[in-house]
């Protein structure tokens, strides 16, 4: 007796493929409780997706069949219990990323310590270390953006200061700095307010990217985009 072929899944009932789409989300969503060791960064380390996109999208699909879900109750659904509750019993604190960066530019600031501020707030810095200089400067400080990092200090006339200074406001820049990001229109509403000069606003490019460029707080060229140079391989 032959073996029927195998029926392909574009092929089938909308009514079949829906409850064959709904029954492998529901084993996800099983798969993922039965897993809180694997952390949400890891998620979006690896693909790029974590479960909170998971409830954002369960809570756009819910709006567009008129049904007032809201994201909180979304999340839950994908948890399988509050977020709070989730965080608290599960998450870890962030650890360094596998795969840091090996190329890291270095910055130099008249102000260093408000630059670090302001790039907290305008770019989504973090903090991975800071060591001042006991003169009211910065010797050395490392800020991390997902698996990538910036060194930056304090400008001073010193041996080193005369090849390597702050910015020179009106001159033009030899260098400037990329950061690949996730969501571009949040990060350039938050480096909006946070008054960052807007050199270049948010376009969509030839090659498939949304971007922007902007100045830092003292001058410091900027391009934030959604173009990943590591995610092509068209060589």
């Amino acid at each position: 007796m032959s073996t029927p072929p195998d029926l392909r899944f574009d092929a089938l009932p909308e009514a079949t493929r829906t409850a064959l789409e709904a029954a492998a989300f529901r084993r996800l969503l099983l798969h993922l409780r039965d897993r809180p060791d694997v952390q949400n960064i890891d998620l979006m380390r690896l693909a790029d997706f974590c479960r909170n996109c998971l409830g954002k999208w369960v809570a756009a699909a819910a709006e567009q069949q008129g049904v007032p879900l809201g994201k909180e109750a979304a999340r839950e659904a994908v948890y399988g219990m509050p977020y709070a509750a989730w965080k608290a019993q599960h998450q870890r604190p962030e650890g360094p990323p596998p795969e840091p960066t090996r190329i890291v530019a270095a910055l130099r600031y008249r102000d260093a310590k408000a630059a670090i501020d302001w790039l907290e707030a305008a770019f989504g810095f973090a903090r991975h270390a800071v060591y001042e200089d006991g003169q009211g400067g910065i010797a050395h400080a490392q800020l991390t953006y997902r698996n990538g990092m910036i060194m930056l200090g304090s400008a001073h006339d010193d041996e080193w200061g005369q090849r390597h200074g702050a910015v020179e406001p009106g001159q033009k820049q030899t260098v400037a700095l990329y950061v690949v990001v996730d969501d571009l229109d949040a990060h350039h509403a938050a480096a909006v307010a946070a008054g960052a000069e807007i050199v270049r606003p948010v376009q969509a490019t030839d090659y498939g990217s949304r971007e922007y460029a902007a100045l830092d707080v003292e001058g410091h060229l900027w391009s934030f985009g959604t173009y990943d140079p590591w995610a092509q391989h068209d060589g």
